[in-house]
């Protein structure tokens, strides 16, 4: 008989226990549904694709460049030097094998080479660049006579 009692009270708290735990549920009623939310779309118009990498170096305008100036460097050969009444010129032909007379001064390749000595076994170009954060470096390249 005390078991049975034990049970039974066992039961009745179990009753009051979930009774009580829901009481708010119970009393507010069934329990409301949430406001629906706006729906987000994306409007790519104007943006770049955010999956293609990125390209920092500056954007060169060729075209209204003369033809030495639309090369790059690596493109171009010296195949002669010439003394003219003591103002050296230079021949300078690009891959297709069309050749270019250049003296001193004249403008070169992609990134405004300009040629500031013609020796007799090379000419010295001095090319200024720009990077991508803004900075503006200057190097000399040389371009061998080809034998």
């Amino acid at each position: 008989m005390i078991l049975k009692m034990i049970k039974v009270s066992k039961i009745v708290c179990i009753f009051l226990f979930v009774l009580i735990s829901f009481s708010p549920v119970l009393a507010e009623g069934a329990p409301q549904s949430k406001p629906e939310t706006e729906r987000y779309s994306y409007d790519s118009a104007g943006k770049r694709d955010p999956f293609k990498p990125f390209n920092l170096s500056p954007e060169i305008d060729l075209s209204n460049r003369a033809d030495l100036e639309r090369y790059p460097l690596d493109q171009l050969r010296l195949t002669a030097v010439l003394d003219a009444a003591g103002e050296p010129l230079a021949v300078i032909e690009n891959r297709a094998g069309r050749g270019y007379n250049v003296k001193k001064g004249s403008k070169v390749g992609i990134h405004g080479g300009e040629i500031i000595e013609i020796l007799p076994d090379k000419i010295l170009i001095l090319e200024t660049s720009t990077d991508f954060t803004g900075n503006t470096s200057t190097k000399t390249i040389e371009l061998l006579l080809r034998k």
